[in-house]
């Protein structure tokens, strides 16, 4: 895993979440109290710019814990009309939600349950059309914003032989351009994606939650990722790994992971990680939605996800 961490909790809980701790490993659980804490939560509304007179459209960001430091980000349905991403993310911030009312969480969590509200709303004849965009044509996981040519012209004079440090510079050029690029003027998909970026892009781990119209459940990841993610491949019980160099189109996973790999190509006397551990999660296929089918899911997901997260000791 990308992180390993102890963790400990004196509380009662649930039978559900004790089960749910216990399977996934995360809890050794010594109960005494029931005692809660105050949530961390915060849910974060953004206005995308209106498409027409009268018409707005919001992206809701829900995060747990602190804004500094490590972070996994989660979303689904950027194509609007796949269902099982939207029904794992949603169950996957009840449990979260739940830890953290009964521990604390001190690394950062982001789920993005409904990542693509303009697909959402979008219906010719009574039918969802949800993978493209209708005022541009464009599929929405393609032409995301490739930062590369920016970051690298401006971040060699930040660059040491510190790891740690070049991350954070990093991380701080790749906001800065973002904030630089991301104007109300934009196109409202332009606007979305820049978004969802401004949270992905700088995260040690984004998922980005799909289906397929018929399919068992497999991962699309860089090749340089692997086998750093046959964790992830096994948790998930993932059946096929499509794992390949960048394919051209800029989809959002090769945006988020092949920028911190083509900064390292650029730089290679400097000790530059693929920060973004970014990974396509096909959940089968898009009527596999039964809350049987997925509850398996929403173990591995939490048990993958929230191992940045640290529970504190009552």
């Amino acid at each position: 895993m990308f992180f390993h961490a102890t963790l400990s909790v004196k509380f009662k809980m649930s039978s559900g979440l004790k089960t749910f701790c216990l399977l996934i490993g995360l809890y050794k659980i010594r109960m005494s109290s029931n005692e809660r804490i105050s949530s961390s939560r915060c849910v974060e509304k953004i206005v995308l710019p209106s498409c027409a007179p009268g018409n707005q459209r919001y992206l809701f960001v829900h995060k747990w814990g602190p804004q500094n430091g490590d972070s996994a980000y989660i979303q689904a349905s950027l194509h609007a009309d796949e269902v099982p991403g939207l029904l794992v993310a949603n169950h996957l911030i009840k449990m979260i939600q739940e830890i953290d009312s009964l521990g604390g969480i001190t690394k950062q969590i982001i789920v993005v349950p409904f990542a693509n509200p303009i697909g959402l709303s979008q219906s010719v004849f009574e039918r969802h059309i949800g993978r493209y965009c209708l005022a541009s044509s464009i599929n929405f996981n393609r032409n995301w914003i490739d930062l590369t040519n920016r970051i690298t012209s401006k971040v060699e004079a930040l660059l040491s032989m510190d790891e740690s440090s070049n991350v954070y510079e990093i991380r701080k050029l790749i906001l800065s351009e973002l904030g630089l690029l991301h104007s109300a003027t934009m196109k409202e998909d332009d606007y979305l994606k820049c978004a969802l970026l401004k949270y992905a892009a700088i995260a040690d781990v984004a998922l980005d939650l799909h289906c397929d119209s018929d399919a068992i459940l497999h991962l699309y990841t860089l090749d340089k990722l692997w086998p750093k993610l046959s964790d992830l491949a096994i948790e998930l019980q993932s059946r096929c790994q499509l794992i390949s160099p960048v394919t051209g189109g800029n989809p959002f996973d090769e945006v988020c992971s092949g920028l911190w790999s083509n900064i390292a190509e650029k730089f290679p006397m400097y000790p530059i990680p693929i920060a973004c551990q970014s990974v396509t999660v096909e959940l089968r296929g898009e009527s596999d939605v039964s809350a049987a089918l997925h509850a398996h899911k929403f173990i591995t997901y939490i048990s993958y996800s929230v191992n940045p997260v640290v529970v504190r000791d009552c």
